[in-house]
C-alpha cells in the first residue's frame, strides 16, 4: 500500500511542533553573576558592607563563623568545601566568604577542593572551642598542589580581606544551629540550709530530688 504524504499537511505540523515548543521554552540566564532558569533567578555573590558583617548579631549559646578566601588566580575547580560538624556549608570561590551561625562548643570544620570529588566533610578537619556570642574569621587558602587549609584569624586581618571579598550567596547552607539554651546557673544558698544538715535518709522525695537536680547541674 503506498502512502502519499501532503507537502502542506507536513508543514503545518512541523509549525505547530515548532509553536507547541516555542511557548514552553524555559527562559535560561547564564550570566557570570546572574543565573536564571525559568521565574527562578539568583546571583551568585553581592556585596556586603564590611561593618555589617563584624558588627552582625549572634544569637544566644550560638557563634558567627565567617569564612574567608582571597581572590586569586586559581579556576573554579579549585573551589574549597567547607564544612563545620560534618554538615555542607559552601564551596567557596576566590574572592569571596561566607558567613554562617553555628552553636557555641567544640566545632570541627573541615575543607578540601572541590575537585577532588570526594564528598568527604572531615577532611582535614580542625577542632575548635568557639564561645558563645562571637565571630570567628577564618582564613581559606588553596596552594599550588590544590591543597585547601583554613586558618583561624583576627578582626584586623579579616576587615582588610572582607574590605576586597564578596558574599557567596548561591548555595544553601547545611549547617543547622539549634542551640540548646544553657540551664539557668542555681546556688546552694538558695536552698534551706537545714536541708545540707540532714542525711539523705532524712530527707523528703520532694527535697531528695531538688538536691539531685542541684547537683546535676553544678
Amino acid at each position: 500500500m503506498k502512502i502519499t504524504l501532503n507537502p502542506i499537511k507536513i508543514a503545518i505540523c512541523a509549525l505547530a511542533v515548532c509553536m507547541t515548543l516555542s511557548a514552553h521554552a524555559v527562559r535560561i540566564v547564564d550570566n557570570e553573576n546572574t543565573k536564571a532558569v525559568g521565574h527562578v533567578k539568583w546571583h551568585k555573590e553581592k556585596s556586603v558592607n564590611t561593618n555589617d558583617v563584624m558588627n552582625a548579631h549572634v544569637p544566644d549559646n550560638a557563634v558567627n563563623v565567617v569564612f574567608i578566601r582571597q581572590a586569586d588566580q586559581d579556576p573554579l575547580q579549585t573551589s574549597a568545601n567547607i564544612a563545620i560538624n560534618d554538615r555542607f556549608q559552601v564551596s567557596i570561590q576566590p574572592g569571596n566568604f561566607s558567613q554562617v551561625y553555628s552553636c557555641s562548643g567544640i566545632n570541627q570544620l573541615s575543607s578540601a577542593v572541590t575537585g577532588a570529588k570526594h564528598n568527604d566533610l572531615l577532611a582535614n578537619l580542625q577542632t575548635h572551642y568557639l564561645s558563645a556570642g562571637q565571630t570567628y574569621y577564618f582564613y581559606v587558602e588553596v596552594d599550588d598542589n590544590a591543597r585547601s587549609t583554613i586558618k583561624q584569624i583576627d578582626d584586623t586581618s579579616a576587615k582588610s580581606l572582607l574590605e576586597h571579598t564578596r558574599l557567596q550567596t548561591h548555595q544553601i547552607s547545611r549547617v543547622v544551629p539549634n542551640c540548646l539554651l544553657p540551664y539557668p546557673l542555681l546556688r546552694l544558698s538558695n536552698l534551706p540550709l537545714y536541708l545540707w544538715q540532714l542525711p539523705p535518709n532524712k530527707l523528703a522525695p520532694s527535697s531528695l530530688r531538688c538536691c539531685l537536680t542541684l547537683i546535676s547541674q553544678l
